[in-house]
């Protein structure tokens, strides 16, 4: 796959503007409610940085989206290479991205603990590979995107993608984020302790939904006691 480099560039950047601008449009429309759902280190309020490493082949891609307050919002830097395998991957990412020192500072990973962020990129990047690798074998009918679960820190996320993003519309990759929350009550966290369920929730065990904010979600309030 042969490409102009510049052009590919600036097409990402066109795309990444346009993609941020309607997730932003649609965020707005949601309540608060509907916004808590969307992880905010997977997505793109502001501030947002987007890295974007590309390899043509096969084409894979990785993005990692930031939140930082001290750089300006949509700054892009896209990395672009020939070839993805097991002796091209860790030369263009220990060269290109983790030798920026822009990555060597402290954070608070996704499990609480204080790590530096190079060494958790580091981390990552050896995750992706062998993620690209059993891709080999999975044939799709678009481009994949592989985000849920991906978050490195609470500002910090990534999406793994087999195939173009470019090739998907926009629309359609925020219309699958920004929806309202299908539960329509919710509890302060701090009066879990009030939820007290009867009859067939009892002897079921009773399923509340949590977000990693600070409200407790349930579907209904028709059984419970409260």
């Amino acid at each position: 796959m042969k490409i102009d480099t510049d052009t590919r560039k600036n097409q990402w950047k066109n795309y990444l503007n346009n993609l941020i601008d309607i997730f932003r449009s649609e965020y707005a429309k949601l309540s608060e409610d509907g916004r808590r759902w969307i992880p905010y280190n997977l997505y793109f309020t502001e501030p947002c940085q987007i890295e974007v490493i590309e390899f043509l082949e096969p084409l894979h891609q990785i993005l990692i989206i930031s939140h930082d307050k001290d750089k300006k919002d949509r700054e892009f830097c896209i990395h672009i290479y020939p070839e993805l395998n097991k002796a091209t991957y860790p030369h263009y990412i220990q060269r290109d991205i983790l030798s920026d020192d822009k990555w060597d500072r402290e954070v608070t990973a996704i499990d609480g603990k204080k790590r530096n962020l190079k060494d958790l990129l580091e981390d990552f990047f050896g995750d992706a590979f062998k993620w690209f690798e059993k891709q080999a074998f999975v044939k799709y009918d678009k481009p994949n995107i592989f985000r849920n679960g991906n978050a490195i820190t609470e500002d910090i996320g990534v999406w793994l993608i087999k195939g173009d993003l470019l090739e998907l519309d926009p629309s359609d990759i925020v219309s699958e984020v920004c929806r309202e929350s299908p539960y329509k009550y919710c509890l302060p966290a701090e009066d879990q302790k009030m939820l007290k369920p009867k009859g067939k929730d009892a002897e079921k065990g009773f399923v509340y939904y949590m977000t990693t904010g600070d409200y407790i979600y349930v579907e209904t309030l028709k059984n419970m006691k409260i």
